[in-house]
This record gives C-alpha cells, structure tokens and sequence, in this order.
C-alpha cells in the first residue's frame, strides 16, 4: 500500500447532500460440482457510516458457511445528453471485498429506452 499526502487535491471531493446508498453483495458457496456461486445484491440504506454496512454485510455472509461479501458505495453521474434531455448513470464503487470467484468472467449488460 502507498499514500501520499496532497497537498493540493487535484480533484475535489464530492459530497451529494443525500442519504448514502450502498450495495452489498453476498455470495453463497456453489450448492454442487456443476454449479457456480449463488449471488444476492442488497440496497443498503440508513447506516450511520460504512463500517456498519460493512459488519452487517460480514455477518450475513457468516450465514452462508463459506460465503463472501461486497460492498459498493453509490454514484449517480449527471449529464445532458446531445438532445439536451437531462441523465443520470448510476455507478457502484467497490469499497469492500472482493468476487467470491477473482478467476469467473462477469458480464455487464446496459439497457437503454429509447
């Protein structure tokens, strides 16, 4: 691990005034040879800071016997688009864990109405 200390952020942080969304994932054992892990996503809202989300996540997963978690923080992004309608693109920030499986692909599909 490496830290440096800035002296004069390049970037501003960022604060949305609201509440924090979090989402955490729990990932149960595969239930058989053939099968890959299980995956339960949560929105996680009303936590006093991230370490709760964290201990809450970490406890749940115990359940499991053998399971595993994730927790991501919420971003929303707000933009205009080229026809000038206003959007937003909501993100999730991995703060904690990681996948049950590092080695397993994922896929992230995005659909859009047009």
């Amino acid at each position: 691990m490496d830290a440096t200390w800035l002296r004069s952020p390049e970037e501003p942080t960022w604060d949305r005034g609201g509440p924090t969304v979090y989402r955490v994932r729990l990932w149960a054992p595969a239930p058989g040879p053939y099968t890959g892990w299980n995956l339960d996503d949560w929105a996680v809202t009303g936590a006093t800071d991230v370490t709760e989300v964290i201990a809450w996540a970490e406890q749940e997963a115990a359940r499991l016997r053998g399971g595993r978690c994730e927790v991501f923080v919420q971003a929303t992004e707000h933009g205009t688009l080229r026809d000038g309608t206003l959007a937003e693109q909501v993100h999730h920030i991995r703060v904690y864990g990681e996948p049950a499986d590092t080695a397993a692909t994922e896929t992230v599909l995005t659909f859009r109405t047009e």
